[in-house]
């Protein structure tokens, strides 16, 4: 999936530079458009993953994903560029902290390091992989860039579908209320009021006595 998206990602500062000819305070204005956009949707997106849990909330992100290069197709302005951009910065902020999520829940803690380092092997070839396909087919549509933007969509949901059967035998989620998570975490003693419970890790329980400190939950 990702480099499907990355067929189009390189294009996108290009176009506005110089095909809309954008000044420098506008192409700027629309970056940040991304960025706000991603940070005020972050803490919905996590109430989403905390209630719906990560295998719902990513293909759901996934989709807007696949969706940003639709307005860049029409944009003539700074206008469909704003709402591309903000449609962006929603999409990129849900696929992030779900997947993330989604990662966390999925593996023990012994096995995160080589995941996330197999992701990030996985991200950088999706990247050179997928920017030297779009480059090429840009240079095979004369350089129309409207061309790729339909293109990198069209690829974009053409592998949407599979990406539910991808994590289709991962742990389904339970959420965890507010009232749950309390009553695990703090305890009422009858002579000395509130206190935190430890959480234990069954790894560390397994290290016998060395186990002592604070855990990882």
């Amino acid at each position: 999936f990702l480099a499907t998206v990355c067929i189009g990602s390189p294009l996108f500062a290009p176009f506005q530079l110089e095909v809309l000819a954008f000044s420098y305070p506008v192409y700027m204005a629309a970056q940040g458009v991304i960025v706000l956009v991603k940070l005020a949707s972050l803490p919905l997106w996590g109430r989403g993953v905390d209630r719906l849990g990560p295998r719902r909330t990513w293909p759901l992100a996934a989709a807007l994903v696949a969706a940003v290069p639709l307005p860049w197709i029409l944009a003539e302005g700074p206008g469909l560029v704003l709402v591309g951009q903000a449609l962006s910065g929603l999409a990129w902020g849900g696929y992030e902290v779900s997947l993330f999520s989604l990662m966390l829940a999925s593996t023990p803690s012994a096995q995160r390091p080589r995941l996330f380092a197999t992701h990030s092997v996985l991200v950088g070839a999706a990247q050179l992989g997928g920017g030297l396909v779009g480059v090429s087919l840009l240079s095979a549509a004369g350089g129309d860039h409207r061309t790729m933007f339909a293109v990198t969509a069209a690829a974009r949901f053409a592998v949407l579908p599979l990406l539910p059967f991808a994590i289709r035998g991962l742990v389904p989620h339970r959420p965890v209320g507010f009232r749950d998570l309390a009553l695990r975490v703090v305890a009422l003693r009858p002579h000395g009021g509130l206190s935190l419970r430890p959480i234990e890790g069954p790894s560390r329980r397994e290290e016998g006595p060395q186990a002592d400190g604070p855990t990882d939950g």
